[in-house]
């Protein structure tokens, strides 16, 4: 039969940014992931609208791979919001880009059927603030545990459609700003980058291509 399976994720949205005498800002939000192997769509855990399955033609089908936001870099004295991720497009089925991080006292921003964008440490005046990380296709991302820790970014969804398991858009970590040595939050298996450590200026890590993350 002309029936496939098929996997759609949408670019990561990118952190916010703040100038060294800021506060922490929030991790980029992964893609939304969609995923069919039987017409459910694995991100809400339902079948699909008038889709049980995928039956294609020989003819042509409309594709995006959606890019990853791209970074910010605000300087002295701007707090940016991340930017948000591209959707992706196959045929009928589109998965929204991830939002981007929050920055200074602005929240993340949402993405749909992405991942939100995490929010920004609690102020900007004294050193020592954290801040979330973005949420991923699999789970919220986690509220800075200390002070001094950047929170992590939500775990991704781990699928075997290439055959192999791999685990796709995890959310951003989120950054510190610390004027002592401190952790950014985790990025971790799903391809979202982590979050920037203490000592400002610093950057976060760029999500993994081709992830999501």
């Amino acid at each position: 039969n002309n029936e496939v399976s098929y996997m759609v994720v949408a670019g990561g949205g990118s952190g916010g940014s703040g100038f060294p005498c800021g506060s922490g800002s929030g991790g980029g939000g992964a893609g939304g992931f969609r995923e069919s192997e039987s017409g459910v769509d694995s991100y809400t855990a339902s079948p699909l609208e008038g889709a049980t399955n995928i039956t294609v033609t020989a003819t042509a089908f409309p594709i995006t791979v959606g890019a990853g936001g791209a970074g910010r870099d605000g300087g002295a004295p701007t707090f940016l919001v991340g930017n948000p991720g591209s959707n992706s497009v196959f045929s009928t089925i589109t998965s929204a880009g991830g939002g981007g991080g929050g920055s200074g006292n602005t929240e993340g921003a949402c993405g749909a059927a992405g991942g939100s964008g995490g929010n920004p440490s609690p102020g900007s005046t004294s050193p020592g603030f954290a801040a979330s990380g973005g949420g991923g296709a699999g789970a919220a991302g986690s509220k800075f545990p200390g002070p001094q820790v950047g929170g992590a970014g939500g775990a991704g969804v781990t699928t075997e459609i290439t055959g192999s398991a791999v685990t796709r858009a995890r959310g951003g970590g989120g950054s510190i700003r610390n004027t002592n040595p401190g952790t950014g939050g985790a990025g971790g298996s799903g391809g979202g980058g982590a979050g920037s450590p203490g000592n400002s200026p610093a950057s976060g890590t760029a999500g993994t291509a081709n992830t999501g993350g």
